[in-house]
């Protein structure tokens, strides 16, 4: 029976692996947010530009390495051509009807939006598609902009009830419709107050009875409110309409009375604006700050329960054409909706807070009948309608995860998986990443999320913060953080964005370069900030007054950065100053160095040195080899990023100096030209604390000097010995040998002759030998090598097996044969999981890593899986078991 329910467990978690989210999306793809706040418009002639400028500049970005841009908001703004967006109105609206929110006299309804009309949207995204980049979309669920005023029962209610924290107070207009002629006396108070700050109690009451019924007036001519005034017979006369009180909360429980009088019939509007006292001048406070009208009475009678609470919640727009919907919104829509529903404040450490009210009139997402509908029928329309290919998330704190990830599921796949995704968490702290982005996951759907701890780091580093240590990169940021890890291709590393940018405090203001260095030789997926690369001055958008640039010629390095990447980097990246032995150890303060993997087909990886010291170049040596990592020993490395023929030489122990220039850096890496080679020897059996070499006639595998022999080589076939990408000259004739060293040094030579063999002109080399076979003086260089060669195709069981976390799986490719292999990891249900090996491969014995990644390099769950090789004609398969 438990074996029973164990093959059962196995298959259910195999069959949800299989169906479970995938992302469109290569982990080395560059993408730029291709705007910055306030980006040019021609508001006098309504005319948005934009797009058309984007569409422009398609060519040149493709040529630069990128793969994809992300774009504003494409939605009406209720601020209409002014807006950027994220006061988003229509949804429907892609800039084709002419409208506006409700949002005063001063703006103008326009047709387009600050970015350009629907059509040059669609040939904007149009000529990105063509040039085979991707398009994502600014998507805004949390909130829309620009109703008008509508009665609000829960509003008043909620009110009413004093809950914490406040509705926005200043949105609020209090209205008794049609009030007959004759006294009437408003009494207000105040709550969620500081009641120990007296100046920070203030309000500004606005009453009018002769304009508009939302309309308060403008407050012209405000008077002081005068003492005593606290109801029951005491009571200010307001000085009259439209004009204004400037009041204080004297206590918990106070009540401020004034009193207005009809001449005849009309409408009394009522708005109450929070205040701070700054010696006698009434400042701006924050709407947090409640107050309230509690009563309102009229010949004896308190006329409350006719006195109207409206609140912005009602919402109709331009009649739309081509199939498009005609939505209306109203308060059952927004928080809160009933009298059992609630508003929450920014709470503890960044939590997520779906009932915060932060922007415009806060969506009810937990509404299954309406409100997610919609947005999903929405954001299909508008991924089908524009072409969209991804997208970024806005402020997805104020959204519960599941939504999102319905939301995402709802998308139409692109090439039978999810769109990409990226989520706007903004929050220092890494487990609320970390966790969002796994809830995500566990909802089945899929999500990166931006590097928000990472670009503090670096903002630190590059603006020369005083006494910051380069070590703290060591584990900055999400994917190298050492509790709270986020899997390389679920991270968007940034430096800049619309919203940092258009703050001055928040300015990354010198010394960009190194920042880029470093999102754009690490893992996770960079994004670059348009601002930065076209070299567009910053302005602060609540002062001028702050402005910032960037260095001249940045936009030359991001391009050679972006062409070094994709050239020379994948994989994993290790910080070498922490771990490979720095010397002098005190650099680290100043110096860092990490080097990322490459891949064997066509990257050798490199060597990042970044030194913020303000004038000195510094020199360091490090440990450049990485276990598991193809070998650095004896190579030639060049600095890739100088133009210069500057060189450092990789020591028979794996040693090397690199050095950077003073607040900048150095990239370091193997001639490109050179061709990987593995090496295999069979049959090479050891003694206790003996470990396998390989040294040859060349520079690059020590010209025979043993203390720079190649190793250890990997045992974990033992007693066959491997070591992967040796990086030898091309079309190079070597000899070599295998040798035994132990701890203490000593050499054990291979007999027979030496081992030769003929480096390729291009791609990739293998060959295998048997341990003491080579003949001395054989007439063909070659010979032992042939007949070393595998006679037949095998493919033969993993090992280990069972495993966790990494296995390893051999095959042969048997002499006069080249052909095209194949080697595939499949779950129980045969669906793919992992391509490990899809090329041609001539004759040699192979071995390849599985470290029970799917081809997102995300874990797979334990389980048995079914590893199948192909190679011409013969196939086979064999099964492997991962535990967890």
């Amino acid at each position: 029976m438990m074996k029973k329910q164990l093959s059962v467990f196995l298959t259910l978690m195999c069959l949800l692996l299989a169906i479970g989210p995938r992302q469109a999306q290569a982990q080395n793809d560059v993408m730029m947010q291709a705007f910055y706040w306030d980006v040019p418009v021609d508001a006098t002639n309504l005319n948005g530009s934009w797009y058309d400028s984007l569409n422009a500049k398609a060519a040149a970005l493709q040529a630069a390495g990128f793969t994809a841009i992300w774009t504003p908001p494409p939605s009406k703004g209720a601020f209409s051509i002014y807006d950027m967006g994220y006061g988003i109105y229509d949804h429907y609206d892609l800039g084709e009807y002419s409208q506006k929110g409700n949002v005063g006299d001063g703006i103008p309804a326009s047709t387009e939006t600050r970015f350009g009309s629907k059509q040059e949207l669609l040939d904007m995204i149009e000529e990105y598609h063509d040039r085979g980049m991707e398009v994502y979309a600014d998507i805004v669920l949390n909130h829309i902009y620009g109703g008008s005023y509508e009665s609000n029962a829960p509003v008043k209610n909620y009110i009413e009830e004093e809950n914490y924290p406040s509705y926005p107070t200043s949105q609020i207009r209090w209205v008794l419709p049609n009030a007959a002629a004759g006294d009437y006396y408003i009494q207000l108070n105040g709550f969620n107050l500081n009641w120990n700050s007296f100046a920070s109690r203030g309000y500004e009451l606005r009453i009018s009875w002769t304009g508009s019924a939302n309309d308060a007036g403008p407050g012209d001519n405000p008077v002081w409110e005068s003492e005593p005034n606290g109801g029951g017979g005491q009571f200010n006369t307001f000085p009259g309409s439209g004009r204004a009180v400037y009041g204080h909360a004297d206590s918990q429980g106070d009540v401020d009375e004034f009193k207005v009088t009809l001449s005849s019939t009309a409408t009394i509007t009522i708005q109450i604006i929070p205040k701070y006292d700054n010696s006698g001048t009434m400042n701006w406070a924050s709407d947090d700050n409640g107050y309230r009208i509690r009563a309102v009475w009229y010949n004896g009678n308190n006329q409350y329960s006719n006195l109207q609470c409206r609140a912005l919640t009602s919402f109709s727009f331009a009649t739309h054409s081509g199939g498009a919907p005609q939505w209306t919104w109203y308060y059952a829509n927004f928080h809160p909706v009933d009298n059992s529903d609630y508003l929450q404040d920014q709470g503890s450490e960044d939590a997520i807070r779906p009932n915060w009210m932060l922007f415009g009139v806060d969506l009810n997402t937990f509404d299954t009948g309406t409100v997610q509908p919609r947005l999903q029928d929405w954001g299909e329309w508008l991924t089908n309608t524009a072409g969209f290919d991804g997208y970024r998330l806005d402020f997805v704190r104020g959204i519960q995860e599941s939504f999102i990830a319905d939301w995402l599921a709802a998308m139409p796949l692109k090439n039978g998986q999810q769109r990409f995704a990226v989520g706007e968490f903004w929050t220092q702290h890494k487990y609320r990443l970390k966790d969002w982005v796994n809830a995500i996951s566990n909802e089945g759907a899929a999500s990166s999320v931006f590097d928000f701890p990472l670009r503090d780091d670096l903002r630190r580093m590059c603006n020369a913060e005083p006494n910051y240590n380069m070590a703290w990169l060591n584990h900055a940021g999400l994917i190298r953080d050492q509790s709270n890890a986020v899997a390389a291709n679920r991270v968007v590393t940034f430096l800049e964005n619309h919203d940092t940018g258009k703050e001055h405090d928040k300015w990354i203001t010198q010394d960009r370069d190194m920042g880029y260095a470093f999102i754009l030789f690490a893992q996770g997926r960079p994004c670059v900030f348009y601002s930065h690369y076209f070299e567009v001055q910053q302005v602060d958008a609540g002062n001028s007054s702050y402005t910032t640039g960037p260095e001249s010629g940045l936009k030359t390095k991001i391009n050679q950065l972006i062409g070094i990447r994709k050239r020379y980097l994948e994989g994993g990246m290790e910080v070498l100053t922490e771990i490979g032995n720095p010397y002098p150890s005190s650099n680290t303060a100043d110096i860092f160095i990490a080097r990322r993997e490459g891949n064997r087909s066509n990257k050798p990886g490199a060597i990042l040195v970044l030194n913020d010291h303000a004038s000195s170049t510094i020199s360091t040596w490090v440990t450049a080899n990485v276990s598991g990592w193809p070998p650095m020993t004896n190579q030639v490395l060049k600095n890739i990023t100088s133009g210069s023929n500057e060189t450092a030489t990789v020591q028979g122990d794996g040693r090397v100096s690199v050095f950077a220039p003073p607040r900048g850096y150095a990239i370091w890496s193997i001639d490109t030209t050179y061709v990987p080679i593995d090496f295999t020897v069979n049959n090479a059996y050891t003694n206790w604390g003996e470990n396998i070499y390989l040294v040859g006639s060349i520079a690059q595998l020590g010209g025979w000097d043993t203390g720079k022999a190649i190793g250890p080589m990997d045992a974990s076939s033992y007693p066959t010995w491997k070591v992967f990408d040796v990086y030898l000259p091309p079309s190079t004739s070597i000899e070599y040998k295998f040798i035994k060293k132990d701890g203490s040094g000593n050499v054990t030579w291979e007999s027979g002759g030496n081992h030769s063999y003929t480096t390729p002109a291009s791609g990739t080399g293998s060959v295998t030998n048997t341990w003491g076979t080579a003949k001395e003086n054989t007439d063909d260089p070659r010979e032992n090598e042939i007949a070393a060669l595998p006679e037949q195709f095998n493919l033969y069981q993993n090992y280990p097996n069972p495993f966790n976390p990494e296995t390893f799986i051999a095959y042969d490719v048997p002499r006069g044969e080249t052909v095209a292999v194949r080697l595939v990891i499949y779950n129980a249900m045969g669906q793919i999981v992992r391509t490990l090996v899809e090329a041609e491969r001539g004759p040699g014995a192979y071995r390849v890593r599985w470290d029970g990644r799917n081809d997102l390099g995300e874990s797979v769950t334990a389980g048995v899986y079914l590893y199948r090789f192909t190679a011409g004609d013969f196939a086979s398969e064999k099964k492997l078991l991962i535990l967890r």
